[in-house]
């Protein structure tokens, strides 16, 4: 009987906020020594970040959970607003901090125009400069730093070292893309923030799709085959043909970015094997999947399938 191209990514929701409640709890209380001990989380307005931050509420009370509200001068006020709707969601305390002098500063202080510089390198300054503001805040109210990245992002190396995949413990890094949503539906992230479509809002109309070259629906579902299931990329490519057919995705295309391509005359390693050096520095991952990052999944240095 053929399986539902929805089959591997479902996930039982309640079970999950479950154990990732629980997650916090027993972090902290390991580090602390109070499982209801304080957490800081850098609160973008995003999908991401908001689950945790509706987590972390659940887990120890909204007065254990601070947010911080960092924009750049190019940020889009609507990521602000959406981020306040989750403030007032869960009645939590707030900061708003501009990081934009401390961005600035630093290429001022190399003699560079902070507008010339490629977006990217000034992108992943302002996602390292984001986590300094986080750790400062963690360090002054006592508190622990909540992570945000998602296990999608996290195989495709779509993260900054040292900035966003920095923190004491990153909630959902065992969910993909795909599976974040469903929890976040489930708890009720404000319906706004479902629909709008993930941004690292670093310039105007810029996404994360976009920037990756393909939907999370289709990434998650040739990463969850690849990884979690141990197939081989052509029996993907197959599979996939076969349950979804053409909905407007190229699956070939998007197995062979992902995971790379092996025959008798070329073989040349994929996104999820060329990012594993991103994820050698990782923060404590609550497990939920069958193939958790640095656990259970770690490619052999040497590519080769």
């Amino acid at each position: 009987m053929m399986r539902s191209p929805r089959y591997l990514l479902n996930i039982n929701a309640e079970l999950v906020c479950e154990i990732l409640v629980k997650a916090i709890r027993h972090t902290g209380e390991a580090v602390t020594g109070n499982e209801r001990g304080r957490w800081v989380i850098n609160l973008s307005g995003g999908i991401d970040s908001s689950i945790v931050t509706f987590l972390a509420a659940e887990a120890v009370g909204p007065e254990n959970v601070r947010a911080l509200l960092l924009p750049y001068r190019t940020s889009s006020p609507a990521s602000r607003e959406d981020a306040m709707r989750v403030v007032e969601a869960l009645g939590i305390d707030y900061r708003v901090m501009d990081i934009t002098a401390a961005v600035d500063g630093l290429y001022a202080g190399k003699g560079l125009d902070p507008n010339e510089v490629p977006l990217r390198a000034r992108g992943n300054v302002m996602a390292r400069t984001r986590m300094v503001f986080g750790y400062e805040e963690c360090e002054r109210w006592g508190a622990l730093m909540l992570g945000t990245s998602n296990k999608t992002e996290a195989l495709l190396g779509y993260t900054t070292i040292w900035g966003d995949n920095a923190s004491a413990i990153n909630l959902i890094a065992d969910l993909y893309k795909t599976q974040v949503r469903q929890l976040a539906r489930s708890i009720g992230v404000p319906q706004v923030i479902l629909d709008k479509a993930p941004s690292a809002d670093l310039e105007p109309n810029q996404t994360d799709e976009s920037d990756l070259g393909f939907s999370y629906y289709a990434l998650d579902n040739v990463l969850v085959r690849f990884v979690d299931h141990m197939m081989l990329p052509d029996e993907i490519k197959a599979e996939l043909w076969a349950e979804q057919g053409d909905i407007g995705t190229d699956w070939d295309a998007c197995v062979d970015k992902l995971c790379g391509v092996a025959t008798a005359t070329t073989m040349r390693p994929g996104l999820v094997d060329i990012m594993e050096y991103k994820r050698r520095l990782t923060p404590i991952v609550p497990k939920i999947s069958r193939a958790t990052i640095e656990l259970d999944y770690r490619p052999p240095k040497q590519w080769g399938r």
